[in-house]
C-alpha cells in the first residue's frame, strides 16, 4: 500500500471533527466520547491517522502562504481573500489566515489528546514509542507551521476538556514556540525509525525529524546547531537525489527516496484526494487540462519566475508547461505548474498527487545555507545542479552567496511551498518584493518590515480577549 489510508468512518470521524468555529476547536468532542474511543492499539492507531489527515486541512491552502504571497506566483480568479494575500493588503478578518490557524490547532488537539490517552493503552513499548514520536513530529511540525506565518502562538500541549479554557491562552513567544518545537522534535528523532515497511510508507521517520529539526535551527539563525543534523541524513543509506528531477513527482513513484516526507493524499473516492489539479491549472482551460471539474487558476508562475530558470535548466519543462491545446486544436499560452497533475482522476478535486514537504535536494540546499559559503557549500549546491543539467557554481559566479543560493531554492522547490519563508528567513523579502514589477497590481515599496508575518485572525481575538494582534494590522 503506498499511502497512509487515513479514513474515519462514523462517529470515529466525528472524534476529529471540530464543532465550533474558533478556538473551541481544541474541544472538538465530550470527554465521554474520547473515553469511550480509546480502547486499544488498533484505536491509537486510527487517532495517530486522524493526526496527519490533520495535515490536508493545512495544506489545501498552504500555497498562498508559501507561494501566492511571493514573486514565485499569482492568482488568475480574482477572489479577494486571496488577492489580498497576493497584493500584500491582507486583513485580519482572512478567511486564508483563519482557515490555516483553525487547521493547526485542529492537529494539535488531535495529537495532545492522543499523547493524554496513549500512556494507559496495553500495547508493546516499541510501538508506543514510536507512535509518541510520530505525534511529537506532527506537533512540532503543525507549530512550526504556525511560528513562520503568525509569529508567536498560543502553546497548547494537553488535551483540553473543558472548551472555556481555549479561552485563557495569550500567545507565548516565538522563542518559546520555537523551544517547544525543537523539544517535539528532538523526542521525535530519539523515538521515530528510519524507514518503514510498505503497509506503513509515509509516516514520519528520524531522518524526516532530523531535516525538519535543521530547518528550525534555520528559521531562528542557529546554522551550526542545523549541520550536524543534516549531515546525519545525508550520511544515511535511506535518501539520495534521483538521477531524473522528473521522476520525483511521478504519480506511481510517491515513495521514491528524495522524499524525506510528504504530505499524502490518496484519489479514487476514498475522501483524503488533494484538490491541486484543479485549483493550479489555467482558468481558460476548464477541464482539458484536469479531465474532470474546472479549473481555478491559482499559483500560476509569475513571469519572473518562468525567467529565472536558465537556459538548459531540465527543470523547467519538468515544472511548468507553458500553455495547452484548446478545443479548436488551438496553441493557448497559458503557463502552469505540471508538478501535481493527476490525468488518472476519477472525481474533480480528487487527486493522488502527494504534496512533497522535504526533499533530499532541499537537505543539500539547507547545508549549504548551514555552511556558508565555502567549498563543501557549493559542492552541496553543485550536486543539485548537475541533476539539472547545468554547470557548478563557486564563489567566482555572479552575486552574493545569499543570492546564489536563494536563485537555487527557486527553481528546484518553485510551487513546493518554501518560496516565501525562505525570502523572510534570509531577509531578503523586502527588497525582492519591492523590486520594479514584481508584485502584482502595485509598484514601489508596497512590502514593509511587518509583512514578515501574517495577521492574527480577527475571529480568534474576538472570542479570546488575551490575544493580541500583530504590529502592523489594524483592520
Amino acid at each position: 500500500m503506498s499511502h497512509i489510508t487515513i479514513v474515519l468512518f462514523g462517529w470515529v470521524f466525528l472524534l476529529f471533527t471540530a464543532s465550533c468555529e474558533d478556538f473551541l476547536d481544541l474541544n472538538p468532542i465530550s470527554e465521554q466520547n474520547v473515553d469511550d474511543f480509546y480502547q486499544n492499539a488498533n484505536d491509537i492507531k486510527t487517532a495517530v491517522n486522524g493526526a496527519y489527515q490533520s495535515l490536508h486541512l493545512v495544506y489545501n491552502n498552504y500555497y498562498f502562504f508559501g507561494e501566492v504571497r511571493s514573486d514565485n506566483t499569482t492568482i488568475q480568479t480574482f477572489v479577494i481573500n486571496n488577492a489580498d494575500i497576493d497584493e500584500f493588503s491582507i486583513s485580519t478578518s482572512n478567511i486564508n489566515t483563519a482557515q490555516i490557524w483553525e487547521s493547526c490547532y485542529t492537529g494539535i488537539s488531535r495529537v495532545n489528546t492522543t499523547l493524554g490517552r496513549i500512556g494507559g493503552i496495553e500495547m508493546e513499548d516499541e510501538l508506543r514509542s514510536r507512535y509518541v514520536g510520530e505525534l511529537k513530529y506532527l506537533r512540532g511540525f503543525l507549530y512550526f507551521q504556525l511560528a513562520r506565518i503568525f509569529g508567536g502562538v498560543p502553546l497548547i500541549l494537553e488535551e483540553v476538556n473543558d472548551p472555556k479554557e481555549g479561552f485563557d491562552h495569550s500567545r507565548a513567544s516565538l522563542d518559546d514556540v520555537y523551544l517547544q518545537i525543537e523539544q517535539d522534535l528532538d523526542d521525535a528523532v530519539g523515538s521515530l525509525p528510519a524507514s518503514y515497511d510498505a503497509e506503513n510508507m509515509g509516516r514520519a521517520t528520524s531522518g524526516a525529524a532530523r531535516a525538519l529539526l535543521a530547518k528550525v535551527h534555520l528559521a531562528q539563525g542557529e546554522n551550526q546547531q542545523a549541520i550536524p543534523l543534516l549531515e546525519a541524513v545525508m550520511e544515511s543509506e535511506t535518501y539520495e537525489l534521483l538521477p531524473a528531477y522528473e521522476d520525483v513527482f511521478d504519480i506511481n513513484n510517491a515513495n521514491n527516496p528524495e522524499i524525506l516526507f510528504s504530505v499524502r493524499y490518496e484519489g479514487g473516492g476514498t475522501g483524503t484526494g488533494s484538490p491541486f489539479n484543479n485549483l493550479f491549472a489555467p482558468k481558460a482551460a476548464g477541464e482539458i487540462i484536469t479531465q474532470l471539474g474546472q479549473a481555478n487558476g491559482q499559483n500560476v508562475p509569475e513571469q519572473s519566475l518562468l525567467d529565472a530558470y536558465e537556459e538548459d535548466d531540465q527543470r523547467f519543462d519538468a515544472t511548468i508547461s507553458m500553455g495547452f491545446t484548446n478545443a479548436e486544436d488551438e496553441y493557448v499560452e497559458d503557463p502552469f505548474t505540471t508538478k501535481f497533475l493527476d490525468q488518472g482522476m476519477t472525481a474533480p478535486f480528487d487527486a493522488s498527487n502527494d504534496w512533497p514537504v522535504i526533499r533530499y535536494s532541499d537537505v543539500l540546499l539547507m547545508y549549504a545555507e548551514a555552511l556558508g559559503e565555502s567549498d563543501d557549500a557549493y559542492e552541496a549546491i553543485n550536486r543539485v545542479r548537475t541533476r539539472a543539467g547545468l554547470p557548478d557554481i563557486d564563489e567566482t559566479s555572479p552575486g552574493t552567496f545569499t543570492e546564489k543560493l536563494l536563485q537555487e531554492r527557486r527553481v528546484e522547490l518553485a510551487f513546493e511551498g518554501l518560496r516565501w519563508f525562505d525570502l523572510v528567513r534570509l531577509d531578503q523579502f523586502i527588497p525582492v518584493m519591492n523590486a520594479e514589477g514584481t508584485v502584482p497590481y502595485e509598484k514601489g515599496n508596497l512590502v514593509q518590515e511587518y509583512h514578515r508575518v501574517f495577521p492574527i485572525p480577527q475571529s480568534e481575538i474576538d472570542v479570546n480577549p488575551n490575544l493580541e494582534q500583530n504590529n502592523g494590522y489594524t483592520f
